[in-house]
């Protein structure tokens, strides 16, 4: 009788035991080296006077001032796994900055933010993106988030960023986050001439997002203001602002049919 009372008492001791354990969220699974990468191409303008303003990895605005429209360091492809569930990671890192004395815009400090979403792999993976067309393709992200520094006045750390996103989907996770964006991949390949025309945002109810500054232009002949012509999630884009790769180069990120 003793020693069933003692088996008794030890049962209940590790029920009670295992009921206080601690365990942690599974971290999502981010691989830190990406598998496609776009790191260079020209960006083009059609600037208020008519003419086409280019400048690497940036578009610059149409009017003649300091600002710009969007610019990129790196767009890039990884694979993340997700509660054994695998997708991929598409990440936009760009520069960006702060003033030390913001009033006066004196003492300028730059850095790297990035901006990120989780995407389905079936999605990625059934892009067919067609020769001497627009393809105007919609992506649906799962999760989506940013690499923040200006705020926070710092530099871009490859020893954090990935901490920062594994812990940012987490929380996504808990608080049941629910994702209107869609990602847009404007593209217009011509292999012909070598060249790839693109431009990457999110669209929620027509509005851009994942750019730096909207860019709404203003018809050489006047027939639209700046506050009419819509031209995100159209194809009349390639009018105003894209950016401009070689077939090789882009072909790194997404492969052309």
């Amino acid at each position: 009788m003793k020693y069933f009372l003692i088996l008794i008492y030890s049962f209940i001791l590790n029920i009670s035991f295992s009921q206080t354990e601690r365990v942690s969220m599974e971290l999502p699974k981010i691989q830190t080296v990406p598998t496609r990468i776009l790191s260079k191409a020209n960006g083009f303008c059609y600037s208020e006077s008519g003419q086409w303003i280019k400048a690497l990895n940036k578009i610059s605005f149409p009017a003649e001032t300091h600002e710009e429209i969007d610019n990129f360091v790196s767009y890039d492809l990884r694979d993340i796994k997700i509660n054994d569930t695998s997708y991929y990671l598409f990440m936009k890192k760009y520069n960006t900055g702060w003033f030390t004395y913001p009033a006066l815009m004196q003492g300028w400090n730059p850095t790297v933010e990035a901006e990120w979403c989780v995407l389905k792999k079936m999605e990625i993976d059934s892009i067919k993106i067609l020769n001497d067309t627009i393809n105007f393709i919609e992506l649906n992200p799962i999760y989506e988030g940013f690499v923040e520094n200006a705020y926070l006045h710092r530099k871009w750390n490859n020893a954090t960023y990935i901490a920062e996103i594994q812990k940012s989907i987490s929380k996504k996770i808990i608080d049941k986050e629910i994702i209107n964006n869609k990602l847009i991949l404007h593209i217009a390949p011509y292999k012909s001439k070598n060249i790839v025309r693109f431009n990457f945002y999110k669209l929620y109810k027509g509005y851009p997002s994942m750019i730096s500054q909207e860019y709404k232009p203003k018809d050489p002949n006047g027939k639209y203001s700046f506050d009419v012509l819509k031209i995100f999630g159209n194809p009349i884009l390639f009018n105003y602002c894209y950016y401009e790769s070689d077939l090789i180069s882009f072909e790194k990120l997404f492969v052309i049919h």
